[in-house]
């Protein structure tokens, strides 16, 4: 009895496992879409027809401020801005990460504030 009962448990971990590793490889889960709106580290991804609510992945921002580390510069326009392409995972089809942002082909931009060495 006592290793039927382990057995079954067994199982349902290894099914529960099973479960939320397939839902995170869904390949409908990531999708492309348009940043439509920013606003305080929230960015409202347009998708066919739907918006869908959506923050950067942690690690997209430790990334950028480590490359920036290493190269010494400072970044010239929002990692993030209106019009970008990007690559997202959602769940529910309302609110969702940013996974990847995709290169952009152009982008406008402001000299910084102050006198120009």
């Amino acid at each position: 009895m006592e290793v039927e009962r382990a057995a079954c448990s067994f199982i349902s971990l290894g099914t529960s496992w099973q479960h939320s590793f397939r839902i995170g490889f869904k390949e409908n889960m990531m999708n492309e879409g348009i940043v439509v709106k920013a606003r305080n580290s929230i960015y409202e991804v347009k998708h066919k027809d739907e918006l869908i609510r959506c923050v950067l992945r942690p690690k997209i921002k430790l990334e950028d401020e480590r490359m920036r580390e290493e190269t010494k510069e400072m970044r010239m326009a929002d990692l993030v801005s209106v019009g970008d392409q990007v690559i997202f995972s959602s769940e529910d089809g309302k609110a969702g990460y940013i996974e990847e942002i995709l290169p952009r082909a152009n982008q406008f931009g402001r000299t910084r504030i102050g006198k120009l060495p």
